[in-house]
C-alpha cells in the first residue's frame, strides 16, 4: 500500500474518529437558532443552563442537558434533556432544523392558567395560522418522542394533580397536511397503561371541519375503545364507537376513582355502543352493557358536569342476577351513594340472592341523600307483587319508609326457595307498610315500625294434623295430657295474619287459621332484632258437642331458622294468651 493510501486511510479514520466524538457547542448563535425553531414550531420558550454537544454520526444530533421548556402564561413546562436529529441539507447550509425531537428523563407538567387558556391553546393557534395559511409546507419536526418522563396534569380549581410516571410516547407526524399518529405507554396510579391513537389530521381538524379518530387504550384492568369522528371549536366533541371493558367492575371503579358505588362488585363488565362525548360527560343513545353473564339493552349517559356525577339508563334484559343494585340501592348503607342515579329497569327475570322475580318493571332513583326504589310490576311465585322504598339520610341518621303488596303469589313455591323445609301452601296477598329512623342496619331493625296484613286460602300445612288431633281431646285426661298433633297434614280454607311492628318488635294483634271442623288463633311476638319467636297457638272444634272440648295449645319458640314446637295442657289455659317476656 503507497504512503498515500495509507494516508489517507489515516485521514479517513481521524475524519470517523472526529465525527463520532461529541463536541461540546458554546455558540450564541446556535442556542438562538435552536431557541427560534422551537418557539415557531411550538411556541414554547427554550431555556439551556446545561452544557450542549453535537455529534455528525450517524446523523448531526444535538443534545443539551439541564433544558427549561414553558410557554408565555406558565401552564406548560418542562425540565430534562433535550435531543435532536438535525437535517443534514440544512446542517450543511449552516441552518438548525430538526427532524426529530426528543425529551429525555424530563418532568413535564400542564395546568391551566387564570384566564382558563390550557397549555396548547397558543401552540394550537400558531398552527392553525400556518396550515391554513394556504401552503403548509413540510412539517419541520417529524417526530417527537418523550422518554423515561413524568407527565403531571394539574386540574383547575383544586389543584389535584394527575400523574404517568415512567412515561414513553412517539408521535409522528411527516407532513403538515397529512395525519399524525401517537403510541405512548406510562404508569398511571400505579397500573401500565398503553395508549394509540392513529389516522387523525390536524389540518382538518384546525380548519372547523371534523376527522376520524381512532384511540386504543389498555392495561391489565380495562380497554376502552374509540372510532368515530372529532370535532374542534367552542365545545369540541367526538361522536361514533365507544367501547369499554374490564375484567372487573369493582378493580376498575377503584382504580380511576369514577363509580365508587360499585367498587365492590368484582366481575367482568363491558359497556359499547354509538356515544357522544363531550367535556360534560357522555352518552349512548343504544349500547350494550354486559355485567357477569347477564346483557342489558338500552341507553346510558353519564355527567360529571355538576357538583355529582350523575347516571342515567334505561335498560332491558332477559333473566338478570341484579345483586350488582344493592350497592348502591341498598337503603341500610353507612353512607349516602357518591352519585345521582336514575335507572329504569324491565327484564323478563330476575334473581337477587333468593329472590326470583319475572316480567320485572323497575326503578332507582338517587339524589343527593334521598334514596327511592320502586317495583312497578312483577310477578312472583304464579302472582304479582309491587312496592316502593324510600330512604333519607338526615341528621339524625337513616329515616326509611316503604310498602309492599302481594296478590294471588303460591305460597309452597314461594316457600321452597326462600324458606325451604316449611311445609306450607296456599295462595298468599297481602300488604305491608313500614317505616324505620336509625344510623345503622342494627338500629332499624330496633325501630322498626309498620302493619302487616295477609291472607292465605285453600291451603295446608304439613307436619301438624290439627284437625285430627282436636278431635282426640278427651276431657277426662288428666292435666299435662294432649294428643298426638305431630305428623299428617292440616288443610285450610283461609288464615289470616296481622301484625304490628314496633320498636323492632313484630307483635301478631290477629292469627287465624280455619278449617272445615276446627279453628286455630296465633297470638304472640317476633323479635326482629334476633330472629326469636314466641307464639302461641290454641286450636278448638268450630262446632262442639254439649261437653265443650278443651283447647289443644301449641307453644312456638327460639330462633326463626329452627324453632321448637312444643303442646301445653288444655287446663293452663284461661282466657286471652299473654306470653310476653
Amino acid at each position: 500500500m503507497s504512503r498515500r493510501s495509507v494516508a489517507l486511510c489515516l485521514l479517513a479514520v481521524m475524519a470517523l474518529v472526529l465525527a463520532l466524538i461529541p463536541w461540546e457547542i458554546s455558540s450564541d448563535r446556535l442556542r438562538s437558532a435552536v431557541a427560534r425553531q422551537i418557539r415557531n414550531e411550538f411556541g414554547l420558550e427554550l431555556g439551556m443552563q446545561g452544557r450542549a454537544t453535537l455529534v455528525f454520526l450517524p446523523v448531526p444530533r444535538l443534545k443539551i442537558q439541564g433544558v427549561t421548556l414553558a410557554d408565555e402564561a406558565g401552564a406548560f413546562s418542562a425540565v430534562g434533556q433535550f435531543n435532536g436529529d438535525l437535517r443534514l441539507l440544512s446542517f450543511l447550509t449552516a441552518r438548525v432544523r430538526f427532524s426529530d425531537v426528543r425529551i429525555v428523563r424530563a418532568r413535564i407538567q400542564v395546568a391551566l392558567d387564570g384566564a382558563g387558556r390550557n397549555a396548547w391553546t397558543a401552540g394550537l393557534d400558531r398552527l392553525r395560522e400556518r396550515l391554513t395559511g394556504g401552503d403548509p409546507g413540510p412539517s419541520r419536526v417529524d417526530r417527537i418522542i418523550v422518554t423515561d418522563s413524568e407527565l403531571a396534569l394539574v386540574h383547575p380549581g383544586d389543584g389535584q394533580v394527575t400523574e404517568w410516571r415512567r412515561l414513553n410516547a412517539t408521535i409522528r407526524w411527516p407532513e403538515a397536511g397529512g395525519d399524525v399518529d401517537l403510541s405512548a405507554s406510562g404508569l398511571w396510579k400505579g397500573e401500565l397503561v398503553s395508549v394509540a391513537l392513529s389516522g387523525l389530521t390536524p389540518s382538518l381538524l384546525l380548519g372547523g371541519a371534523s376527522d376520524r379518530l381512532d384511540i386504543r387504550a389498555t392495561s391489565r384492568l380495562g380497554r376502552v375503545n374509540l372510532l368515530g369522528s372529532v370535532t374542534l371549536g367552542p365545545t369540541p366533541h367526538y361522536a361514533g364507537l365507544l367501547a369499554i371493558q374490564t375484567p372487573s367492575l369493582g378493580s376498575l371503579a377503584r382504580w380511576t376513582g369514577l363509580g365508587l358505588d360499585l367498587q365492590d362488585l368484582d366481575q367482568p363488565a363491558g359497556l359499547s355502543g354509538d356515544a357522544r362525548l363531550d367535556s360534560a360527560g357522555v352518552e349512548w343513545p343504544k349500547a350494550v352493557l354486559d355485567l357477569g353473564r347477564d346483557r342489558l339493552d338500552g341507553s346510558l349517559a353519564y355527567r360529571v358536569d355538576g357538583e355529582r356525577p350523575k347516571l342515567r339508563a334505561t335498560l332491558a334484559g332477559g333473566d338478570l342476577d341484579l345483586g350488582w343494585v344493592m350497592p348502591v340501592a341498598n337503603p341500610t348503607r353507612a353512607t349516602a351513594p357518591r352519585g345521582d342515579y336514575d335507572v329504569r329497569l324491565s327484564a323478563s327475570g330476575m334473581r337477587m340472592g333468593d329472590l326470583r322475580l319475572g316480567d320485572l318493571a323497575a326503578g332507582i332513583l338517587v339524589s343527593g341523600e334521598r334514596l327511592e326504589v320502586s317495583v312497578a310490576r312483577a310477578t312472583l311465585a304464579g302472582g304479582s307483587v309491587k312496592g316502593r322504598l324510600s330512604a333519607a339520610l338526615d341528621g339524625e341518621g337513616r329515616d326509611m319508609r316503604g310498602q309492599v303488596s302481594i296478590d294471588k303469589v303460591d305460597l309452597e313455591s314461594l316457600l321452597s326457595k326462600t324458606a325451604p323445609g316449611r311445609g306450607i301452601s296456599g295462595t298468599i296477598g297481602g300488604q305491608a307498610t313500614f317505616e324505620a329512623l336509625g344510623e345503622s342496619q342494627a338500629d332499624l331493625s330496633r325501630h322498626l315500625r309498620g302493619r302487616v296484613m295477609l291472607v292465605a286460602r285453600d291451603g295446608e300445612i304439613s307436619g301438624i294434623a290439627l284437625n285430627e288431633a282436636a278431635k282426640r281431646v278427651d276431657v277426662r285426661r288428666a292435666a299435662g295430657a294432649t294428643p298426638d298433633w305431630r305428623g299428617g297434614r292440616t288443610r285450610f280454607g283461609e288464615a289470616q295474619l296481622h301484625l304490628n311492628f314496633a320498636d323492632g318488635v313484630a307483635e301478631i294483634t290477629d292469627g287465624r287459621v280455619q278449617t272445615i271442623t276446627t279453628q286455630t288463633r296465633v297470638r304472640g311476638r317476633i323479635s326482629l332484632s334476633d330472629g326469636a319467636l314466641a307464639l302461641q297457638a290454641t286450636t278448638r272444634l268450630v262446632d262442639p258437642p254439649a261437653t265443650e272440648r278443651p283447647f289443644l295449645v301449641l307453644d312456638v319458640r327460639g330462633p326463626i331458622e329452627k324453632p321448637v314446637v312444643s303442646s301445653r295442657a288444655p287446663e293452663d289455659v284461661t282466657g286471652a294468651t299473654d306470653i310476653r317476656h
